[in-house]
């Protein structure tokens, strides 16, 4: 008797506890889980959103790139053509110059030999 006067009154308040607290700790564990889920859903957007915007920058700097780099390649070919037109101009006039100059050089009369005086 003395255990069921004892043990009794204890087991009823450990199961009241448990039950109390269970249906205490039951809707703050699903406001928890929901709040995770909405934590772990804006992680994750945030996170596509972080690859997409770097995705999308290393995207634009390889055009970026590529565009100078043609632009480059493209400019260089021109100053190339514009070379070779103004050097394929200006050689027959070099070339003219020169045998003019040659000309005048070989028609002069040659300077007088000094006699030394010894």
């Amino acid at each position: 008797m003395l255990k069921l006067l004892l043990a009794l009154p204890i087991l009823m308040f450990g199961l009241f506890a448990c039950v109390f607290g269970t249906v205490l700790i039951v809707p703050l564990l699903g406001f928890g889980a929901a709040l995770f889920g909405i934590v772990l859903a804006i992680g994750v957007c945030a996170l596509v959103l972080r690859l997409l915007a770097v995705v999308m920058l290393g995207v634009g700097g390889l055009v970026f790139g590529v565009f100078g780099f043609v632009l480059v390649i493209g400019a260089g070919a021109v100053v190339l053509a514009l070379a070779g037109a103004l050097v394929h101009l200006a050689l027959p006039l070099l070339l003219i110059f020169a045998i003019v100059w040659l000309v005048r050089r070989a028609s002069r009369p040659a300077p007088p030999v000094a006699i030394g005086h010894g």
